[in-house]
């Protein structure tokens, strides 16, 4: 993605970017805006004191387990589940009950959807953007 910049105000999301953003699971998996939502979705399951928290083995998370929880998706996008482990140390617990990480993932899923969110796309590169709606297609479309 080229430059990408958020912020976050209440259940708002606004991103600015330049032209696209990200259109691989790599370059979603390496933005800042995809680790900051995936750690405040943590943080709020463990004010409600969720269960999904299991996935982890505990019922806290620090950002050890953030990155290796967004590791583990960067692999599981190209092999099974029970390769995870031999791959990436340290996952073992995320075998325990599969069921939970698909929960946990499908949580976060929705906590990103319950977001109000705002896509400023700029092309100052490029000059003005005669045709804003081509930008807005090519954006949403991959």
């Amino acid at each position: 993605m080229k430059r990408e910049n958020f912020r976050i105000l209440n259940h708002k999301v606004i991103l600015r970017t330049e032209y696209r953003v990200c259109e691989t699971p790599s370059e979603l998996f390496e933005s800042p805006l995809f680790r900051e939502i995936v750690w405040r979705g943590l943080k709020q399951l463990e004010k409600k004191g969720s269960s999904l928290l299991q996935v982890f083995g505990k019922d806290e998370t620090d950002t050890n387990d953030l990155e290796l929880f967004i590791k583990a998706l960067q692999i599981l996008v190209k092999v099974p589940l029970r390769f995870l482990p031999s791959l990436l140390p340290g996952t073992e617990s995320f075998l325990q009950d599969p069921g939970k990480l698909n929960d946990l993932a499908e949580y976060l899923y929705n906590f990103w959807r319950s977001f109000d969110r705002f896509l400023i796309c700029t092309s100052q590169n490029e000059g003005p953007d005669k045709r804003p709606y081509r930008t807005f297609n090519a954006t949403v479309a991959t």
